[in-house]
């Protein structure tokens, strides 16, 4: 909850919009972590979370680079 909260203050800072949205893709890759490692128990599968953590990851850096382009 305090990373979608975080997010939403984001968006009110003087910043320039590509750093917000930078930094809200960054925040929505570690809601992604949390919710795959807690919600889908994936924590105690070390392997299974490093891989779906890893195509997040390159994901989230493909997007990042489409915004910013």
């Amino acid at each position: 909850m305090a990373l979608s909260v975080t997010s939403a203050l984001l968006t009110l800072l003087p910043f320039a919009p590509k750093i917000v949205g930078a930094g809200i893709l960054g925040l929505a890759l570690l809601k992604c972590r949390i919710i795959l490692a807690q919600y889908l128990d994936l924590a105690a599968s070390p392997a299974w979370l490093r891989g779906f953590s890893i195509v997040l990851t390159g994901f989230a850096l493909i997007v990042l680079v489409l915004y910013l382009v």
